[in-house]
């Protein structure tokens, strides 16, 4: 990534908590994007809702146990904040990691039977319930599925045509013998 773009993206990001804190209102509609964003980056699936589910789970009690542990709010503001960005920051990559992990994690709460058989569940229930509700409401997410979708086909036939060609050549050395 040009250094360019990177100063763009950050001055965007810079530009977009500058409107939240002018109308505070939008809030929801950013948190919903930025879901959204961290449901597109895992796949859009059912996993990315396990995994966005799971991760802002552990984020909040990670923020809730740090503001218990403070003798207030205003302790909580100017004495947690310096430890809070060391220590946030690398339990919140622990906390991504556990959220990767977040079918194991349910498969070993419940057991191996019905830790998988919930794990269908979710799955058909995303299928046929979640994911119409959502690609049509949010457009984006029905357009990278079929991107995906594309994608898949393109490399299939790409591979099809190799292994086809590749056979050929043998055929062909073959008779040449």
């Amino acid at each position: 990534m040009t250094e360019t773009k990177q100063k763009s993206g950050v001055v965007q990001k810079l530009m977009q908590l500058a409107g939240v804190v002018r109308e505070p209102r939008t809030i929801p509609s950013h948190l919903m994007q930025a879901f959204i964003r961290i449901w597109r980056t895992k796949g859009g699936s059912w996993y990315g809702i396990g995994y966005l589910l799971t991760f802002v789970y552990l984020e909040v009690r990670m923020l809730a146990e740090d503001f218990t542990e403070a003798d207030g709010f205003f302790d909580f503001l100017i004495n947690q904040i310096p430890e809070l960005l060391f220590r946030w920051f690398t339990e919140s990559i622990m906390n991504m990691v556990t959220a990767f992990m977040w079918p194991y994690k349910l498969i070993e709460l419940l057991g191996v039977a019905i830790g998988v058989m919930i794990l269908i569940g979710i799955h058909y229930a995303f299928e046929l319930l979640l994911r119409p509700a959502a690609e049509s409401r949010f457009p984006e997410l029905k357009a990278d599925r079929e991107r995906k979708a594309a994608k898949k086909k393109e490399k299939e036939a790409y591979k099809q045509e190799t292994k086809a060609h590749k056979h050929a050549q043998k055929k062909a050395t073959k008779r040449s013998s």
